[in-house]
């Protein structure tokens, strides 16, 4: 690539709004429900958080049905978000912030920008 085509290639990007929620787990039953698309996460990513934590029965089951990222925090802060699918160069993130947590789940970047490139 060019210089040039590198610089077109960074704007082009997709971009994203976020919306936060009270009820992460009710916003995005209606948010699927009106039709959107959501980012489909990897099966192996609930397994993978199911290890260091322990869930009540059947949450950990929801995230994966509805595409919920979950981080916690030192402190005991929860972070859990959902993303619809790109459209062009814009995709949605749907926020749930609890505890105090003030991040941005940058843990877990690593798996929506996975489940992007599918």
């Amino acid at each position: 690539m060019t210089t040039n085509q590198n610089a077109v290639a960074r704007e082009i990007r997709p971009r994203h709004a976020a919306f936060a929620v009270e009820d992460i787990v009710e916003a995005v039953r209606h948010v699927r429900a009106a039709g959107a698309e959501l980012l489909r996460i990897p099966a192996n990513y609930c397994d993978d958080l199911a290890a260091p934590y322990e869930f009540p029965d059947g949450e950990l089951e929801t995230y994966h049905e509805l595409g919920i990222l979950r981080d916690r925090d030192e402190q005991g802060g929860e972070f859990r978000r959902c993303y619809t699918d790109t459209v062009g160069y814009v995709f949605f993130e749907i926020v749930q912030r609890t505890g105090g947590y003030r991040g941005y789940g940058a843990a877990k970047a690593f798996v929506r920008f996975a489940a992007q490139r599918r």
